[in-house]
């Protein structure tokens, strides 16, 4: 591989894509039970948060892998051009490192999405489970209990 960047994002995506294949293979088992269902999407998004911290260790992996340790570097242009009166509001931009800049425009935004994902699906099998859950269980409910659950 050629850059940096690429190598760090295969080696991210080769364990993430891992973890997300093998929690696929357990929902799509027909005899899931959609309370494991939740703790098994609950698991794989505390997986994928704990990545967040993981970025030296993928750095490392990819300078391996790529036999450099160098960050693209990409120059933009500034505006000389006063927008706002007297530059009323506006903070100077941070100085940070190929390395950092690369973690915090790319890296964490990744992980971040990710995450948004994961939660907006886990509300939608939680929300399954609250309304269905009990047909897990209706062999040993009584019928009172079995009315109250099912007008729930």
């Amino acid at each position: 591989m050629s850059s940096l960047e690429t190598a760090l994002f295969a080696t991210f995506w080769n364990d993430i894509l891992e973890r997300f294949n093998a929690t696929n293979k357990m929902l799509q088992d027909p005899k899931m039970i959609l309370e494991s269902a939740t703790r098994t999407l609950e698991s794989l998004k505390l997986y994928v948060e704990s990545k967040r911290n993981d970025f030296d260790k993928y750095e490392e992996a990819a300078k391996k892998i790529s036999h450099t340790d160098q960050y693209i570097q990409s120059r933009t242009r500034t505006r000389n051009v006063r927008l706002n009166p007297l530059d009323y509001g506006k903070a100077q931009d941070a100085n940070l490192s190929p390395k950092e800049k690369y973690k915090v425009s790319a890296f964490i935004p990744v992980i971040d999405q990710l995450c948004v994902s994961l939660t907006e699906r886990l509300y939608a099998y939680e929300a399954v489970r609250s309304r269905f859950g009990f047909l897990n269980h209706i062999e040993k409910m009584d019928v009172e209990n079995l009315y109250a659950e099912a007008e729930a």
